[in-house]
């Protein structure tokens, strides 16, 4: 029952409506009964020749009130849901709404009945916990052993920043993961400098999950712009542990995934003709020296690709939104001559690059992010 609530909901609400997660012993009786059947005329006998009831018929029910109400674990064909991103929902909405613990009660209460102004996402999560009772069982014994059905927000941080493995990310399962961690470490806001630390230089402790997390936030400026936009208009490249919450109940599309391509990814000019990292760190190099900048950090690339002065060219804004893109690069560049991913990049390391340090066959195209 646990593994199908959209059954349990039918059941429980077949004759009284309103979703108050109680089935008394008459609505079991009825669905014994064949209070769910569909009227497949070939469905197994309900009991066995010894009395006891049919698993065979059990099951058949069981699929056919599944058919019938269209129930499924997670959001649907287009965002499914998995253990880390539905653990991050749920996490940033408890953090949101100070609730310390969630039961089973709640899970339903939240997948059924949930209050007005909880978002879609938020629903569909307690829903797949509900669909898989064992893996709410693991998060909620992870670290006290007992199965007293009670899972703490800590805990659903934990399997939200990778502690029952990790899977691909996207916007919402790296914005869950990094909600976690700053919940659980006080941390405030990010920018793209802390991302960066985050992501190549994290410190000791720090799980995967996060560093991967971060790393597909740099990788994808334009998701983060989205996020740290999304309340309050002007990119000043700092996200608040509010924002990436909003984006872990599902604020952001969900079905973007690690299209990162660093050092690979293709385009062109105007003129059909390929450029690189190489010419990226050239229009860099070039509007540093122009403009008396001895270094650039991701903050600052930030800036110039999202908020640049008056008068910046384009492909300077690009150049810094491929940099961004490519946090991989980035790295390579501002370490080649001293160990130490401290994320600041000199004029002299933009210059190595457009020399041909990199000897990179990285793609770079002003139109691309056009």
């Amino acid at each position: 029952m646990l593994s199908h609530p959209d059954t349990l909901n039918q059941i429980e609400t077949h004759d009284v409506p309103g979703s108050d997660g109680i089935a008394g012993a008459n609505d079991f009786q009825w669905a014994a009964q064949g209070g769910l059947d569909t009227s497949d005329d070939t469905l197994p006998d309900q009991f066995t020749s010894d009395g006891f009831l049919n698993p065979a018929y059990a099951a058949a029910m069981i699929n056919a009130a599944e058919v019938a109400t269209g129930s499924g674990s997670g959001s649907g064909d287009d965002t499914p849901l998995d253990a880390q991103s539905a653990s991050g929902a749920l996490a940033g909405y408890m953090s949101q709404n100070n609730i310390p613990s969630l039961n089973p009660n709640q899970l339903y209460q939240l997948a059924y009945a949930p209050k007005s102004g909880t978002p879609s996402t938020v629903s569909d999560a307690a829903k797949w916990m509900l669909s898989n009772p064992g893996t709410f069982n693991q998060i909620e014994t992870h670290d006290v052993p007992g199965s007293d059905g009670i899972a703490g927000a800590n805990d659903f941080q934990w399997a939200a920043q990778g502690g029952l493995g990790t899977s691909p990310m996207n916007a919402q399962s790296a914005a869950g993961a990094l909600s976690g961690y700053m919940s659980q470490n006080n941390v405030a806001s990010l920018n793209p400098n802390q991302l960066y630390q985050l992501a190549y230089s994290p410190k000791s402790g720090t799980p995967s999950a996060v560093s991967d997390a971060a790393k597909w936030m740099l990788k994808h400026p334009g998701t983060f712009n989205q996020l740290e936009t999304h309340d309050v208009a002007g990119a000043d490249g700092i996200a608040g542990a509010n924002d990436f919450e909003w984006a872990a109940q599902g604020g952001l599309d969900a079905s973007a995934s690690d299209d990162d391509a660093d050092a690979s990814s293709a385009g062109a000019d105007n003129a059909g003709t390929p450029t690189n990292a190489q010419s990226a760190s050239g229009a860099l190099s070039a509007y540093m020296s122009q403009h008396g900048i001895p270094t650039l950090n991701p903050n600052q690339l930030y800036q110039l690709a999202y908020s640049p002065a008056s008068g910046t060219p384009s492909t300077v804004s690009d150049a810094a939104k491929w940099m961004l893109s490519h946090p991989g690069t980035f790295n390579k560049i501002e370490t080649h001559d001293v160990p130490g991913a401290d994320g600041i990049a000199g004029a002299n390391d933009f210059e190595w690059a457009a020399q041909g340090g990199l000897a990179s066959s990285a793609k770079f195209s002003p139109k691309q992010f056009a």
